[in-house]
């Protein structure tokens, strides 16, 4: 097994980083806990449990990354599907 050394700062930001990204998910879990796997989410409530803007979401939908259904001329998310997207971190903001 190797050893490596890390300066203290790093090590700072790593933990930093995970505790971010803790909060990350916990806050995600908790707005789709609120929901059942097959209930419908709009665009907006999709978006935002993503950290994704609406133009975000748009290009997922047109490139086929997430399923979505037409319901009354609405573009609604199932809350299952949503679940299996990853949300935005800051880290991916860049």
């Amino acid at each position: 097994m190797r050893t490596v050394e890390i300066d203290e700062e790093v090590l700072e930001a790593i933990f930093e980083n995970i505790e971010y990204l803790h909060g990350l998910v916990n806050t995600v879990l908790q707005l789709l806990n609120a929901k059942k796997p097959d209930e419908w989410l709009t665009t907006k409530e999709t978006a935002q449990i993503l950290r994704i803007s609406i133009s975000t979401l748009l290009n997922l939908r047109v490139y086929g990354k997430i399923p979505f259904s037409q319901i009354d001329g609405r573009i609604m998310y199932l809350a299952g599907d949503v679940a299996k997207i990853p949300p935005k971190t800051e880290s991916s903001a860049t």
